[in-house]
């Protein structure tokens, strides 16, 4: 028993030394490294099909900005679109409201939404999601039920772009 605890100890030890001896190392490079789609720290976010209120399209529309603006610049480009649409289709597979091959391509999308100027701001996007909230909300009682959350996370839903132009 007293040499189990002993090798325990001794193991732990080890790994502290070998931490403390390695630090990891801090990276400054000159030239901005491509963003790559992470899950933030956030609420618990609200599903596109979850949806019933313009507030609740709102809210979502904040927490997908949260998400897709890796580099927290206060604006969404094409290439953090692009990686927060493949993630989001893939998270999504087989679920209601996820992509399907009439969803609009990520590429388009981001164009639809982000205007001239090539980036999307959080306003641009919550407006959207309005727009969307708009088209779904098919009695106009402005709350969306089943048939009508449906059909908003339809309208949102974004496809990756194909990669291999022969696909």
């Amino acid at each position: 028993m007293i040499k189990l605890m002993l090798t325990t100890v001794a193991s732990s030890a080890l790994v502290l030394t070998a931490a403390a001896a390695n630090p990891p190392e801090a990276t400054t490079s000159a030239t901005a490294p491509t963003p790559k789609y992470q899950p933030v720290e956030a609420e618990t976010p609200i599903t596109p099909v979850a949806v019933t209120t313009k507030e609740d399209a709102a809210k979502l529309a904040d927490w997908q900005f949260a998400v897709a603006d890796v580099n927290a610049d206060g604006s969404i480009d094409e290439e953090e679109f692009a990686a927060f649409v493949a993630a989001s289709a893939e998270e999504s597979a087989g679920l209601p409201g996820a992509p399907d091959e009439k969803s609009e391509p990520a590429s388009k999308a981001f164009e639809t939404i982000a205007k001239s100027d090539m980036k999307i701001t959080k306003a641009e996007l919550v407006d959207a999601r309005s727009k969307s909230f708009d088209k779904a909300d098919a009695d106009g009682d402005k709350a969306l039920d089943a048939l009508e959350q449906q059909r908003f996370a339809a309208l949102i839903a974004a496809k990756p772009d194909k990669t291999d132009k022969t696909q």
